[in-house]
């Protein structure tokens, strides 16, 4: 189990957060999304051995934001 944090600056409200998690949790590697609004944090706990950190910026760019 590994955790990584991506900064998602276009991030903005609870219809952001909602967006993010349901494309990342598509992912059957990742296994906690924890979004902290106010910091523009993303934290995701994820089985590197399922998938990897390429996965899940793809997910974030699906959901329609980047994260830098």
């Amino acid at each position: 189990m590994k955790e990584v944090k991506f900064t998602v600056n276009d991030m903005s409200c609870g219809h952001c957060k909602l967006a993010i998690e349901k494309e990342l949790k598509k992912l059957i590697a990742v296994k906690n999304v924890e979004i902290d609004l106010n910091n523009k944090i993303v934290k995701i706990n994820y089985n590197d051995d399922m998938s990897d950190i390429v996965d899940l910026k793809r997910a974030i760019k699906e959901a329609g934001y980047y994260e830098i």
